[in-house]
């Protein structure tokens, strides 16, 4: 197995990432689980994964699903990663990161927000919102001022104007 990269389709206008990340060298898709039917199974009344309702029978890998094949379990994923002896592969830790973490939220809300910034229609810094109000859900810590600060300074750049402290778009909608 090589370095990953993510594999992005385009199905219905919306960019739709695959939950499998293709090698370049041999284009295998990884990992080899049905990664989605296993997080789905784990998700609790708010929608947040909780790997201890996970249904950990889906952990098998799909292209050998005999328990007795010597390949029942390579390259399955159960969002910690692949082990094989001392090597680690994180297939779905690399797909949040540079699939949905950076695709799709943090690069949704700079372009919401600069379209915000651009053309003034507060529908663009609704969503900026909707994702930033999840982001909060999820993760606390991400709305901290040094976070704040770093998404004010690329919207700045995004946009070449200054958007000061309490000024971005998204705050309109956070103010009500």
């Amino acid at each position: 197995m090589h370095q990953e990269r993510l594999d992005v389709r385009v199905e219905d206008g919306p960019v739709r990432p695959s939950v499998e990340n293709a090698c370049p060298h041999c284009r295998e898709l990884f990992p080899k689980n049905d990664f989605e039917k296993f997080y789905r199974s784990g998700l609790d009344e708010r929608n947040v994964f909780d790997p201890n309702r996970a249904d950990r029978s889906l952990l098998f890998n799909a292209e050998h699903p005999d328990p007795a094949d010597p390949l029942h379990k390579f390259a399955v994923d159960d969002g910690e990663g692949y082990v094989d002896g001392e090597k680690r592969w994180r297939f779905i830790g690399a797909y949040l990161i540079y699939g949905q973490w950076k695709k799709a939220i943090v690069d949704g809300i700079i372009s919401l927000s600069a379209a915000y910034a651009v053309t003034g229609d507060k529908a663009y810094a609704h969503r900026a919102g909707v994702l930033f109000d999840r982001v909060a859900d999820l993760y606390p810590p991400s709305t901290s001022a040094r976070r704040a600060s770093c998404t004010r300074a690329r919207l700045a750049r995004a946009t070449s104007r200054n958007v000061p402290e309490g000024e971005g778009p998204w705050e309109d909608i956070l103010r009500g």
